[in-house]
């Protein structure tokens, strides 16, 4: 399951991708499922052996509610990859912008729902890649060293891999 879109299940699912279905609110979205990410019924339970939740929980408003819904979704032993940023522009346009999240705070919200030893947290960035990120500025025109380079100071992303 993927929010929005299939796109990174197509690029890195591969050949063991056997169905890929995707989830949205926005009725006019083409997705497999339109739902709630916070209401348990608007999702099969027990059904995903991935979801993959990319830069989504800031967006939503009862984080606990998700990550319960979506613990609900996966079989035995599947995984959520989740990505959540620690910086961004806030999107104030649609006034549902909610949350950033640091290491510390991923890992406790996820530790409400799944076990700690289930979960791999980690983090990524540096003060150059956040200023990169912030005005605009593409991968291509900085190097790999210095993309690459962490600052546990100035983290861009938090990256969750939770296992039910």
């Amino acid at each position: 399951l993927e929010v929005q879109n299939n796109r990174y299940t197509l690029r890195y699912g591969g050949s063991q991708v056997q169905c890929s279905e995707t989830v949205d609110n926005e009725p006019t979205n083409l997705t497999t499922y339109n739902a709630d990410l916070r209401d348990p019924e608007t999702l099969p339970r027990n059904r995903f052996d991935c979801i993959i939740f990319t830069q989504t929980l800031h967006l939503i408003d009862d984080v606990d509610a998700v990550l319960k819904n979506l613990h609900g979704c996966l079989k035995k032993d599947g995984v959520i990859l989740c990505t959540m940023p620690s910086v961004s522009k806030i999107a104030y346009e649609e006034n549902f912008d909610h949350w950033r999240f640091t290491k510390a705070g991923a890992k406790y919200v996820f530790q409400k729902i799944f076990k700690e030893e289930d979960l791999t947290v980690e983090v990524f960035g540096n003060v150059l890649t956040n200023i990169c990120f912030l005005e605009g500025i593409v991968v291509e025109e900085i190097s790999k060293s210095e993309l690459e380079t962490f600052d546990k100071n100035y983290p861009l992303i938090v990256c969750i891999r939770a296992k039910k």
